[in-house]
């Protein structure tokens, strides 16, 4: 049985009567069904392209249904099949936290992947040009840095959540987060492509913290090929 994927986007810092009567963004992208609540309608109206999204919207998706939100131009949501998605305040700020049954992530230009199965929240970074966060929902400032390329479970209901050990993704893993980044049936974003990136950079430090030689210019080229052509197998870019 498949469990929905339920989260909320927080932005630090409330926001204003003017800022929840405009638009935050709009739904770009769209397979299979969706719905809308806004917060001043009691009925759920079906999701289409380009409609608006404001603060304290619900955004649900269907079986085998993807929704992706811009919002600002600068962050992207996408929402897998049997989701939920409440955009409780404005996330123009620069802090944006994302928030499970029983934990929050701080991110901030950052490709996350959150993911919710009965009493456990699973949590991959794929990329991050700030440290991303996680912690309890009942303890917020108790926080926890959740590198690039590694993943966590946090477990239990919200009251009594912890973290677990945080963990280096396998290639596997990455694959299949990277893929929850994507909507079917369109021009893949690289979210694979970025997370591969690191992982062979990963590899490269590894050894040389190791005390092996810095790879020659020659070897570095090898293996920027390799990742290229892994990179063009997945999204069937020429060779």
């Amino acid at each position: 049985m498949q469990h929905p994927l339920l989260a909320i986007i927080l932005a630090v810092g409330p926001a204003d009567t003017a800022a929840q009567a405009r638009p935050l963004g709009a739904v770009a992208a769209l397979v299979g069904q969706g719905t809308i609540t806004h917060a001043a309608d009691v009925e759920r109206a079906p999701a289409r392209v380009r409609d608006e999204i404001f603060v304290r919207d619900r955004i649900e998706t269907a079986e085998q249904s993807v929704i992706r939100v811009l919002m600002g131009g600068r962050i992207t949501v996408t929402i897998r099949e049997r989701s939920i998605v409440t955009i409780t305040d404005d996330p123009m700020c620069p802090l944006v936290e994302i928030l499970t049954p029983n934990a929050v992530m701080g991110i901030r230009g950052s490709l996350v992947i959150a993911q919710v199965s009965g009493p456990d929240s699973d949590v991959t970074v794929l990329e991050a040009h700030t440290p991303v966060t996680i912690a309890p929902r009942a303890h917020p400032t108790q926080t926890t840095l959740l590198p690039i390329g590694h993943s966590v479970r946090v477990s239990g209901p919200r009251h009594a959540a912890r973290i677990g050990q945080i963990r280096r993704a396998t290639h596997e893993h990455l694959t299949c987060a990277a893929d929850l980044a994507e909507v079917p049936g369109r021009p893949r974003d690289g979210g694979q492509q970025r997370a591969f990136g690191h992982e062979a950079r990963t590899v490269q430090r590894a050894l040389q913290a190791r005390g092996q030689r810095r790879p020659h210019e020659g070897d570095e080229a090898t293996a920027e090929r390799a990742e290229r052509a892994f990179a063009g197998r997945r999204f069937g870019a020429p060779r």
